[in-house]
């Protein structure tokens, strides 16, 4: 089960095969990525991460500007 590739932004396309998840760039150099279960977990996890890190520096800043 091979789906249509579709197009995520900044030339990177995904598809599915069935098993994994396929990541193309569309810039010239054609990569490709591929992503089991695992490894598609676990970039969800660091992208939670990463907004919880991106939320808490947010959080810090605002308070700061209130402290002015």
């Amino acid at each position: 089960m091979l789906t249509e590739e579709v197009y995520l932004g900044d030339a990177v396309y995904a598809s599915f095969d069935g098993y994994q998840i396929w990541l193309r760039t569309d810039d010239g150099n054609n990569n490709r990525i591929a992503l089991d279960q695992r490894t598609y977990f676990n970039l969800l996890s660091y992208a939670d991460n990463l907004r919880e890190t991106i939320n808490e520096q947010d959080r810090k800043l605002v308070e700061g500007s209130l402290k002015l």
